[in-house]
């Protein structure tokens, strides 16, 4: 058995965050001896049963006044004080490599990508710098094969430290967790899960309903800054009476369920947890073809589903499609990312 030590900011919202509580969680389920440093105490997630995540404290609005390479390093000292306590054989670092990059290279560390950094950038070259600086002869870990050739095909990052392990998903928990109630919504409806921010797309979503022409329902499930924005988009469209924004749920597989199928129209993923999570649903899924995931999650006959990423019209026709056809989603479709299968990458670290 292997002593295994995660770092994260904070477990407040996000997929990766969700993620890393569920691997965890797996780990320590396998016999593992299992750590969760945060870096500031924020947490929404439903903490699992077994985790006890330990608020190191560094990361606050006070140290964010701090933002030089110096105060980073002594940040690293900090949590290094507390992995040497823990004695790890394995530390994974989770969305905040700009402090953990300057832990001792002694320690077997890996660096856990869960976005495509060519399309999560605002500034590409200045992006492409800033991962070489933070990944160069660092062991890597990607979720998904596009994370990893972006990596090495555009940052340039050695192929031989970067491996992909696909996120695990508990089949059996996520059906139980979608029986736990009954969501708030009478009849049939599509579902879009994400955060409120311009990367979902909610415009392009909006625009495809609205051109679809169905009269099914369709709820948006999130948080965020642009709410605003996506009210005045759904009134601008006159879809006031069709369109429910819902808050963020700790648990929505029961909205995922019982719905008649989730679209996901991002510009950018990295491997999106939410189509996995509907598909073990047995919720049909429409997903634009962003870099990364979707083509890596959507293959065989479910293809078709998948559409072109300014084709709004094909989105519309999808739509339209799903509303009126049955479509079966079988195990087939998500065995692969089930956590019997993730299970043994993990314990290989």
């Amino acid at each position: 058995m292997k002593n295994y030590v995660f770092v994260v900011e904070d477990l407040y919202g996000g997929g990766a965050e969700k993620v890393l509580l569920s691997t965890a969680k797996l780990l320590l389920d396998a016999g593992h001896g299992v750590h969760v440093l945060t870096l500031r105490d924020k947490i929404e997630h439903e903490i699992p049963v077994g985790l006890n995540p330990i608020n190191i404290g560094c990361v606050n609005k006070v140290t964010k006044m701090f933002d030089n390479i110096l105060f980073e390093k002594f940040q690293a000292s900090v949590i290094l004080k507390k992995i040497n306590k823990l004695n790890p054989d394995v530390v994974v670092s989770c969305s905040c490599d700009k402090i953990t990059r300057h832990l001792h290279k002694e320690l077997n560390i890996y660096y856990w990508i869960h976005g495509n950094i060519t399309n999560f950038s605002k500034n590409i070259k200045k992006s492409y710098k800033k991962a070489r600086r933070f990944y160069s002869n660092k062991k890597i870990i990607c979720v998904s094969q596009g994370i990893a050739y972006d990596l090495i095909n555009c940052v340039g990052v050695n192929a031989e430290s970067v491996q992909v392990i696909y996120n695990p998903f508990d089949e059996n928990d996520i059906i139980k967790k979608s029986n736990l109630y009954q969501p708030d919504v009478s009849g049939k409806y599509f579902i879009s899960l994400g955060s409120f921010e311009k990367r979902k797309r909610h415009d392009r979503l909006l625009r495809a309903y609205k051109m679809s022409g169905v009269n099914t329902p369709l709820i948006l499930m999130g948080k965020g800054g642009e709410e605003k924005e996506i009210i005045g988009m759904i009134n601008d469209l006159d879809l006031t009476e069709r369109v429910v924004i819902k808050n963020f749920e700790k648990n929505p597989y029961p909205y995922i369920k019982n719905a008649a199928a989730l679209v996901l129209t991002s510009d950018a993923e990295g491997l999106p947890t939410v189509l996995i999570e509907s598909l073990i649903c047995r919720t049909p899924v429409i997903s634009v073809d962003c870099p990364s995931g979707p083509s890596e999650i959507l293959v065989d006959d479910l293809k078709e589903y998948l559409c072109p990423l300014e084709d709004e019209e094909k989105l519309a026709m999808l739509i339209k499609k799903i509303d009126s056809e049955s479509v079966v989603i079988e195990s087939k479709h998500f065995n692969r990312f089930l956590s019997k299968n993730c299970l043994g990458l993990f314990e290989s670290l």
